[in-house]
């Protein structure tokens, strides 16, 4: 991160009131513990005969068109 980033973070913050500065705070901490929970935790969830079933219902139903539809 550079340091005019940081700097113009800084210098923003300061601005704010206490109360405003907490919030702040716990905004950045839920976006690192968002990126810690990623879709990559949800891999090898699915049984393979569902994902059968999945790509089985997406390659039948892809490319068709219903004209009644919208």
């Amino acid at each position: 991160m550079s340091q005019n980033f940081q700097k113009e973070i800084l210098e923003n913050l300061n601005m704010l009131d206490e109360i405003r500065q907490e919030r702040v705070l716990a905004y950045i901490k839920s976006l690192y513990q968002n990126a810690n929970n990623s879709i990559l935790n949800f891999a090898g969830k699915i049984s393979q005969t569902d994902l059968k079933l999945i790509n089985e219902a997406i390659n039948n139903g892809c490319g068709n068109i219903e004209h009644n539809e919208w």
